[in-house]
């Protein structure tokens, strides 16, 4: 039988509707339905808290105000006054390591590094992320990723130990025939990819150089049983899902009738 992908929830709980995507309240759901791994976006507000928020590609905050403001344009202090919708507010990463531990959680993060700030290597903002994984005890349970490679590679060369994951097909970008010597050269773990454009060839490229293949899925998408079934004849290490609770039943569904896909 061909082994089965992890569950990785997007941005937390996904598009189930049950919490605002990237808060508390999602990633705490996703604990209690034992989800193994969630993705989330790492930027840096303007007094130099890492918090959790996707937004636009620069940061914009869309309901915020004129729409005009960044994540770096605003404190930590202003980011928690601001309603993303339920009564839920941006949270820190430091405080999402503080609700895994409060609850014994054995999750693990997928940590994209979404802004253009982590390309300024002189800014401390690696080092500031690297010390509250390691303040958490977090280091074999995190996973760093971006389309921002050589943010990743400055932080690997802080932290050689740290697993890297090269994303790819930024705003639909096709895939670079070279991805798996970027990725290698980069030295890193494994490598990302848009649902719509990864192939076999290319999945059994990269594990034949021992890279992870994970598939994301887009946030306008709405992933179904169907593109799970092809993502596992792909032989995809990771789904990241917009409907990891779905997915889990899925897989869990495969497990008990021992079918084969």
């Amino acid at each position: 039988m061909t082994l089965l992908p992890k569950v990785v929830g997007h941005r937390g709980i996904g598009k189930h509707g049950l919490a605002p995507e990237n808060t508390l309240k999602s990633f705490i759901l996703c604990m209690e339905k034992n989800i193994p791994y969630v993705e989330t976006d790492l930027r840096v507000c303007k007094t130099g808290e890492i918090v959790l928020f996707h937004g636009s590609p620069d940061g914009t905050i869309p309901f915020y105000k004129d729409g005009t403001s960044r994540i770096c344009d605003l404190s930590f202090e202003e980011l928690k006054r601001l309603d993303v919708g339920g009564g839920h507010t941006i949270p820190s990463l430091e405080e999402l390591f503080i609700a895994l531990e409060e609850r014994h959680s054995s999750m693990e993060l997928n940590l994209e590094l979404k802004g253009e700030e982590w390309k300024r290597t002189e800014s401390g903002d690696h080092q500031k992320l690297l010390f509250l994984v390691e303040k958490y005890h977090m280091q074999q349970r995190v996973d760093y990723c971006s389309f921002h490679h050589e943010a990743l590679v400055h932080l690997k060369s802080l932290c050689p130990e740290a697993k890297i994951t090269y994303l790819f097909n930024y705003m639909g970008q096709p895939t670079p025939l070279d991805f798996v010597e970027q990725a290698c050269n980069g030295g890193a773990n494994g490598v990302s990819m848009l649902f719509h454009y990864l192939t076999k060839e290319q999945v059994s490229a990269a594990h034949e150089k021992g890279l992870s293949v994970t598939v994301w899925m887009p946030w306008i998408f709405d992933d179904s049983e169907q593109d799970w079934k092809h993502c596992i004849q792909l032989q995809v290490d990771f789904i990241c899902s917009n409907y990891p609770f779905g997915l889990m039943h899925f897989l869990s569904n495969i497990v008990s009738n021992n079918d084969n896909i």
